[in-house]
């Protein structure tokens, strides 16, 4: 084959090739900008998804305060243990004196 002919699929390749990802990139970009002004609805199982999960994250922020309560009454039976268990030590160690 000629290299002229080559040469000349090679350039038409390369130019259609370059206006079909300038095509795809365009489009592209305008699907995102209708996007984020809004302009798509989104269909009813992503509803119902975001309102399923913002339910378990409304739960999950209860479960966090009661497990900051369930802290701080951990640190205070800890604290009331660790005072009981003084006296006996220093009792036992003033007998062996």
């Amino acid at each position: 084959m000629d290299p002229d002919i080559l040469d000349f699929f090679g350039v038409m390749l390369a130019i259609f090739g370059a206006g079909g990802i300038g095509v795809a990139v365009v489009s592209l970009s305008l699907a995102v900008a209708k996007r984020l002004q809004g302009g798509g609805r989104p269909d009813a199982e992503v509803l119902t998804e975001l309102l399923r999960l913002r339910a378990e994250l409304d739960e999950l922020q209860g479960l966090r305060g009661r497990v900051a309560e369930l802290e701080e009454r951990l640190d205070y039976a800890e604290r009331m243990l660790a005072r009981g268990r003084e006296p006996e030590r220093l009792v036992g160690k003033e007998r062996a004196t």
